[in-house]
């Protein structure tokens, strides 16, 4: 097995590989990067949604490579959106625990650290696919995912900078592919396998493309249910 696999799986094994639905973190978008020079390679996965129990949006990093001391969950960072003018620990929450905002109310937030200001309507619910029903911060934060979903990435940058890595060159991206179900070991799970071989190889042609599931509407919305 691969040194890529083989962290995969250890990684799966501590609960530290991406679970796309995640019992404690509704999904809104999700991202992975391959980078690789002639000796080295690193894999991050990015995963955008908002954190049930702790009442804040977050993107956790994962990592994984050759270089890596520590694989699998880097870091959670949190308050990846945050309201314009306020200090609150939990963004968009009153005194009682409740979501404030309205499905159509006028906003001000903050994604890291740029200031946004959005009207949402109908139509930008309807495009995104969301259903106004039952408003929850996840169906805010897949709204801003559908609107700005660049933003809320972490730049490559500040990736290397995290990990003390000198930077290499992008070899793929995509936010677009088909995960494996929790109880499938990455091992086991044709993208995976074929990614392995890709990075071994340098031949992103080994990828499948087809099949995709990474969008959130195929996986379960804990908030909701």
């Amino acid at each position: 097995m691969s040194l890529i696999l083989e962290q995969f799986d250890l990684a799966a094994e501590k609960f530290e590989f991406p679970v796309l639905d995640n019992y404690n973190v509704d999904l809104a978008q999700t991202r992975l990067l391959v980078f690789k020079d002639d000796h080295d390679w690193l894999v991050t996965f990015e995963v955008v949604g908002y954190f049930i129990s702790g009442q804040t949006f977050t993107n956790d990093l994962y990592v994984f490579g050759n270089q890596i001391e520590k694989f699998g969950l880097s870091e959670c960072y949190e308050n990846v959106i945050s309201e314009c003018g306020s200090e609150k620990p939990f963004p968009f929450i009153d005194s009682n625990g409740n979501f404030e905002l309205e499905p159509l109310s006028s906003v001000c937030f903050k994604i890291w650290r740029e200031e946004i200001r959005l009207s949402p309507t109908v139509g930008m619910y309807r495009e995104a696919g969301i259903d106004l029903a039952d408003f929850s911060p996840t169906k805010f934060l897949r709204l801003i995912s559908y609107l700005h979903s660049e933003k809320l990435w972490l730049k490559e940058e500040f990736i290397f900078n995290k990990l003390s890595l000198e930077p290499m060159e992008l070899f793929y991206k995509t936010s677009e592919w088909h995960h494996n179900d929790v109880l499938v070991k990455p091992s086991e799970h044709e993208f995976f396998r074929q990614l392995s071989k890709a990075i071994e190889y340098g031949n992103v042609g080994l990828i499948p493309t087809g099949n995709v599931n990474t969008h959130w509407s195929n996986w379960a919305t804990s908030s909701e249910e």
